[in-house]
């Protein structure tokens, strides 16, 4: 388990801060973001899921993508967090959907909620796909930790079964004060300086910025022909409605999922024993906000 991680993604103002990043930087709703994600790994990264399919949502968060994966194909979901408190936000949102779920859905498989480290899944458990949505295989924090979990996630995929590793860039170079478009959302004011990137919710009046403490570009020792890996250290802190700062603790990152990395993760996919690894849909990705600045991209893998 990842302490300082857990601190992080367990704290009450996470989620809220994640809805005002995808308000802010995306321009969309959160659960419309979980959406476009979905579909894109679903027909981008051809993992022909089908009614009773076994499926393994590794921080899965407040459990949206593994709903909607659930959703769209009536497969089985195992959806896991480290963080107790969203998954049992995950689990209450749930209760609250089944009807709707039934109701606007011929097909509905079955979602299931754990709380479970993704470095950390030692299970008997066979899947026919594993994902990893929105950026969140970066958080691990160590190159160790990343080579661990891709292992142990190659031991739970059926011969033939799919690994898909979704993730989002901004396109965007930020320099100064800029404005999203105001067509995309009326939360548009970000107000960037020097190591305080600040999102606020005109509307509500609450915000966040990151608090940034080591950044460097490194080289990995195994991978030292194939280019550096960015490292960032970071504290999120959330700003509620009266001013007042709540720092959610540290994370690590180490970012797998530029494209100029994409042969380093090739590598640590093959070491896992992974093959058929492919970056999809290319190297320009897929719009994810309206005005296309912010893409999606995906590497997917068979075990």
């Amino acid at each position: 388990m990842r302490a300082e991680s857990n601190d992080h993604y367990n704290n009450t103002w996470y989620q809220r801060t994640a809805e005002i990043e995808s308000l802010v930087l995306h321009g969309l709703p959160i659960k419309e973001r979980y959406e476009r994600e979905v579909n894109f790994v679903l027909k981008k990264g051809n993992l022909n899921l089908r009614p009773g399919d076994k499926v393994l949502d590794v921080a899965s968060g407040i459990g949206e993508h593994a709903r909607l994966i659930s959703r769209r194909t009536g497969a089985d979901v195992t959806a896991t967090d480290l963080s107790e408190n969203l998954i049992n936000q995950a689990k209450d949102i749930d209760s609250l959907q089944q009807q709707t779920r039934k109701d606007a859905y011929h097909i509905v498989g079955n979602v299931n909620y754990e709380v479970r480290d993704m470095g950390d899944l030692e299970t008997k458990k066979q899947y026919k796909a594993i994902t990893c949505m929105g950026t969140s295989f970066m958080y691990l924090g160590t190159h160790e930790a990343h080579c661990k979990a891709l292992s142990d996630w190659h031991k739970l995929l059926v011969p033939g079964g799919k690994l898909a590793i979704q993730w989002r860039n901004d396109m965007r170079s930020v320099a100064g004060d800029f404005k999203v478009d105001a067509n995309l959302s009326k939360r548009t004011k970000v107000s960037y300086n020097p190591g305080l990137d600040l999102l606020r919710d005109e509307d509500r009046g609450d915000g966040f910025y990151f608090k940034y403490g080591d950044q460097e570009s490194t080289q990995l020792q195994p991978y030292s022909d194939l280019g550096k890996i960015r490292k960032n250290v970071f504290n999120r802190i959330y700003i509620d409605e009266q001013g007042e700062e709540h720092d959610l603790g540290k994370v690590q990152a180490m970012d797998y999922m530029k494209k100029d990395a994409f042969p380093i993760l090739k590598r640590m996919l093959e070491e896992a024993g992974f093959k058929n690894i492919k970056l999809v849909p290319n190297e320009k990705g897929d719009p994810l906000s309206p005005d296309g600045n912010v893409r999606m991209f995906a590497v997917t893998a068979e075990a």
